[in-house]
């Protein structure tokens, strides 16, 4: 059984936690320029700054299984199309935000929001 002391405690170490999250989170968002990381098979193929993109562009990827592509507008990405049998990465649908991303496992393309300055 838990004392009140350790109650207490087992409170501030998750309000720390908590605290840290959204400090980080902040820090990363705040000010920085986003970008969409786009690797092939753990390479970076291409790195995109998302404040830049004015009009669309769509970027095709030779993979392992065949050709996949990717598209980017009004500081977004997503995969518009892939060969990979259950198209998981199709239905990702539009991202937008540092850490998140979209994985072609089976053609192995990997799509990722990042901040850099």
């Amino acid at each position: 059984m838990l004392s009140k002391k350790d109650m207490i405690i087992i409170g501030l170490i998750f309000a720390l936690a908590l605290f840290s999250l959204f400090i980080f989170r902040f820090e990363e968002e705040e000010g920085s320029v986003q970008r969409a990381v786009i690797k092939l098979d753990g390479e970076i193929i291409e790195e995109i700054k998302m404040d830049d993109l004015e009009k669309e562009k769509k970027i095709y990827i030779e993979g392992p299984i065949g050709e996949s592509i990717i598209q980017l507008k009004e500081g977004k990405v997503r995969m518009l199309e892939s060969v990979c049998p259950n198209d998981i990465c199709v239905h990702t649908n539009w991202i937008s935000r540092p850490r998140q991303t979209i994985a072609c496992l089976p053609n192995k393309i990997l799509v990722r929001i990042i901040a850099a300055d």
